[in-house]
């Protein structure tokens, strides 16, 4: 009697005590979400870095100099890929000539399928580009940026942007006005008191920005190195709190967790690396510049790592660069720059069939064997909770739970303890 009261006891201890800590956890978790998406590419690469530390012990090469040598390659590469984009963001003056030549390119492709559209599309478009056009239009420091930018460029390049830019103003000026005079329409009908002019938008301090983005992404490197300098400390110490009955069952659920998980990551880790060499190899025969494939076929790669949406970012940053390109040295002679949009729909299209039919199945094999509609549900739930860190995480925390529960229920009915 007295030792059934024991295990009663010890049950509600261990139930009580387990649930506060799910739902602390939990709470931290969301408390902390913003920290989601450094500290898991931070163990990712940790990850990914293990058989790399394993080949270095068969080299006789000390633990510790190992990690720092993975953790300075680690620097350099973030360093050089921070160094990349930031040398593209803080040239204005290649931004504003961007912008001109994208407004002006959007808007010329727009008049020339305007006609045949259907009219329910035209409703919905007209206000995205009428918003679009006042986004991309320059204000009057980036007027002076953009005479100083066309003192660099040859004549002709300077005349044509010039052109560009006129007619550019010419058309904001017209969707100013119409919008201005359907306001006064609705104002009047609804007896409504006159316009005021907005309020001018408050822009947030770049360096206070830079500061707080700097500060969630320094975790990044310190989990790095935490999880390769772990050797087993962590784990031996999460798995003594286990019961002596409970141990195996532990350590099988652990070892399956850990092989499961490390096969997924890996196994998308090289999926979205052939997805985004597909995107630059069809790209640059299409005549696009190298530097330019090897940027869409990065971010179309690393999108590819989302279900669903993933194919979708890279058919939006490829149509993007198709509508505004104005030079390309096509490989394939049947590419222009007036089909060139069609070629980068073929790409993508390229892209998600070799995906579908080759890469998933040869390199993910069956890592992830899950049903289409638990991953669409697991990557909106995701999405609505966590945002984008959500829809990255959704798929490997379905596969953990997965491989959990089957083999926590196996051992537990293979030692007879339930």
């Amino acid at each position: 009697m007295r030792d059934e009261q024991q295990r009663f006891r010890a049950a509600v201890l261990y139930s009580v005590t387990g649930g506060i800590g799910a739902l602390l956890s939990l709470y931290l978790v969301w408390a902390m979400r913003a920290l989601i998406v450094p500290t898991l590419i931070g163990a990712l690469s940790a990850y990914l870095c293990r058989p790399l530390l394993r080949e270095a012990r068969r080299w006789h090469i000390p633990h510790k100099l190992a990690v720092l040598i993975l953790l300075g390659a680690f620097m350099i590469g973030i360093g050089r890929v921070i160094g990349e984009a930031r040398s593209f963001l803080t040239d204005e003056s290649s931004l504003v000539e961007l912008r001109v030549r994208g407004q002006f390119k959007i808007n010329e492709r727009y008049a020339a399928f305007k006609q045949n559209l259907p009219k329910w599309v035209l409703v919905e478009a007209e206000p995205l580009l009428r918003d679009l056009n006042k986004r991309l239009a320059l204000s009057e420091r980036e007027s002076g940026v953009f005479e100083e930018t066309m003192k660099t460029l040859d004549a002709d390049d300077a005349d044509r942007y010039r052109a560009y830019r006129q007619k550019n103003e010419t058309h904001v000026r017209a969707l100013l006005t119409e919008e201005s005079r359907e306001r006064r329409r609705l104002a009047k009908s609804a007896r409504a008191a006159p316009e005021t002019a907005p309020d001018a938008a408050v822009n947030e301090s770049f360096l206070l920005s830079a500061v707080g983005i700097l500060s969630l992404w320094i975790v990044m490197p310190f989990v790095f190195v935490f999880l390769l300098f772990d050797q087993g400390e962590t784990l031996k110490s999460l798995v003594g709190l286990v019961p002596n009955r409970y141990f195996e069952v532990t350590l099988t659920v652990i070892h399956n967790v850990d092989k499961a998980l490390g096969a997924y990551l890996r196994g998308v880790t090289l999926e979205c690396g052939l997805v985004g060499l597909t995107f630059v190899v069809c790209l640059w025969l299409c005549g696009i510049d190298l530097k330019v494939c090897l940027a869409i076929g990065a971010i179309a790669g690393a999108a590819n790592a989302i279900p669903f949406l993933g194919p979708a970012i890279g058919l939006v940053i490829g149509a993007s660069y198709g509508i505004i390109a104005e030079e390309i040295h096509p490989i394939l002679p049947f590419i222009t720059l007036d089909n060139l949009l069609v070629g980068v729909l073929v790409t993508v299209a390229i892209a998600q069939t070799l995906d579908n039919v080759y890469f998933q199945p040869i390199v993910l094999g069956k890592a992830v064997d899950l049903q289409p509609l638990l991953v669409i549900f697991g990557v909106m739930g995701g999405s609505i909770v966590f945002g984008v860190a959500g829809m990255l995480l959704a798929i490997p925390v379905i596969v953990v739970v997965k491989v959990v529960f089957a083999t926590l229920f196996k051992e537990l009915r293979a030692y007879s303890l339930i």
